[in-house]
């Protein structure tokens, strides 16, 4: 039950931080986002940030904590949503252009439920059985299923997490990797 509670912590850190770490967090319109996802996808994220910061959005931060964890649906969708977003308005983000509507959270859904499963079968579970475990991280409001991206610290804290002993908290890799 020990490690429940850390795995459940580990996720109400994520989701007020959303992928804090690294100097991305500061990026400013007029350089580019990069992270996780092709060369068009990354200037798609640049682009969106870049609207965000010029029309003044309170979604500006947010969008450069979140970005550079996500990776793209398309790399036509998003060559056509850079391309619109460099002429939009700002009265609204063009239609379909928008964080959610480009990013496929599809890596990040597998990433976490695999994260899951390295969690409960490590011995930070405290000998907890996998099932119970896996259990008590979704009634905890651990939902795999709405993960977006991943900060680039996900693949440190995964090994991390495999050596770390009963009753220890988790590695310092493991805060905010998983992005909601």
């Amino acid at each position: 039950m020990f490690g429940a509670r850390i795995l459940a912590s580990l996720f109400a850190l994520a989701l007020p931080q959303m992928c804090a770490g690294g100097d991305d967090s500061s990026t400013s319109s007029t350089t580019g986002i990069g992270g996780r996802g092709t060369a068009v996808c990354q200037d798609w994220k640049t682009a969106l940030c870049a609207y965000r910061d010029r029309c003044k959005s309170s979604l500006a931060d947010e969008c450069r904590r979140k970005a550079p964890g996500v990776v793209c649906k398309s790399d036509t969708t998003a060559k056509n949503c850079t391309d619109e977003l460099s002429a939009a308005t700002c009265d609204a983000v063009p239609s379909g252009c928008d964080l959610l509507d480009v990013t496929d959270p599809a890596p990040a859904v597998e990433a976490c439920n695999q994260f899951v499963d390295t969690f409960c079968a490590s011995p930070i579970a405290c000998s907890q059985p996998v099932a119970d475990c896996k259990a008590v991280q979704l009634a905890s409001g651990l939902d795999c299923t709405k993960a977006i991206g991943l900060d680039p610290a996900f693949d440190d804290c995964n090994a991390d997490v495999k050596a770390v002993a009963c009753g220890d908290s988790l590695p310092p890799s493991c805060t905010g990797t998983i992005i909601f």
